[in-house]
């Protein structure tokens, strides 16, 4: 059984927060998501699910989310506004290194805080106990080629410069 994908990212956006959120204590915030529902339940300040719904108001509750308060905006970043994060999520970590060497940039590895585990146990809780769990039984549908290439994580080893496919070794870790 799993969560719903915009659960999940509702739930990172929480556990972001929670992380560093007391290092943009007293600063003008921007909450960048390449999650359009996760962005529109935050600035709308609800959510239609009752499972998106549960999460926000945890989020709502954390301490650093009250303390941040003030001009803190939430912002639907996507596509090339967003490409460490997508170099992250697609595996492709030798990009993201160039990336970062390029803005000059040292990556450095975070460990969640207790805070943030509790509000995805919370999550999982929450769902199993009023059935919100998605099966995890594939449904039999047409796919295009990009969509199966998407799934399973081809695509990530080219990348376009100069209008020519060159093959970019993909990095599974």
């Amino acid at each position: 059984m799993l969560l719903p994908i915009s659960v999940l990212e509702l739930i990172a956006i929480g556990i972001n927060l929670i992380t560093f959120g007391d290092l943009a204590m007293g600063a003008r915030v921007a909450l960048c998501s390449d999650s359009l529902n996760s962005v529109q339940v935050l600035t709308n300040l609800r959510a239609k699910s009752p499972l998106m719904a549960h999460i926000h108001l945890r989020i709502l509750e954390l301490p650093q989310a009250k303390s941040l308060g003030g001009p803190t905006s939430a912002v639907h970043c996507f596509g090339s506004a967003n490409p460490l994060a997508d170099a992250v999520s697609r595996g492709n970590l030798e990009y993201f290194r160039a990336l970062c060497a390029q803005l000059g940039v040292a990556p450095v590895e975070m460990q969640v805080p207790l805070c943030g585990r509790q509000l995805l146990e919370n999550a999982v809780h929450h769902a199993r106990s009023n059935g919100l769990l998605k099966s995890d039984v594939p449904v039999r549908q047409k796919r295009s080629a990009s969509q199966l290439a998407m799934e399973h994580h081809f695509g990530s080893e080219f990348f376009i410069r100069r209008g020519r496919r060159r093959p970019q070794p993909v990095l599974k870790c």
